[in-house]
């Protein structure tokens, strides 16, 4: 098998090379370890000359704010505030009142008369059967 020359490895890193040539050393790099191990190095030496101006993060802000500006979340009055807490409470005595909260408390209550083990008895019992078998293992 031959190997890559480091010119091509450098064009490879650098993305100069055609789509096909960057596949074929690509799939190359899978297969040659020594290969693979040269381009680990040049990685490692390979620094981009990439230089940002001064006011770059300025520029970035400046643009971001351009095209999403501020919104002030609007703020509820104390009344507004008041009213919400009423109309809840008066939504919940209505549906205190109605029964709807008496279902789910007569489903749980049906499930303890059954003698059927609750789901939080359930999940610790599993828990007990894992932990032990862990036990079992590092012993």
């Amino acid at each position: 098998m031959s190997h890559i020359k480091e010119s091509c490895l450098r064009k490879f890193i650098s993305r100069d090379l055609d789509a096909d040539h960057q596949e074929i050393i690509e799939n190359h790099l899978y297969e040659c370890e020594g290969c693979m191990d040269t381009y680990f190095a040049f990685l490692e030496n390979h620094s981009l000359s990439i230089t940002l101006s001064d006011d770059f993060t300025n520029q970035v802000v400046e643009k971001a704010e351009k095209q999403h500006p501020k919104s002030n979340p609007r703020q509820l009055s104390p009344k507004k505030v008041i009213a919400n807490y009423i109309i809840a409470a008066g939504l919940t005595v209505v549906l205190m009142l109605t029964g709807v909260f008496q279902v789910f408390i007569e489903v749980t209550n049906d499930q303890q008369l059954e003698g059927r083990p609750s789901i939080t008895e359930q999940l610790m019992h599993q828990t007990n059967q894992l932990l032990d078998q862990i036990k079992e293992v590092d012993n």
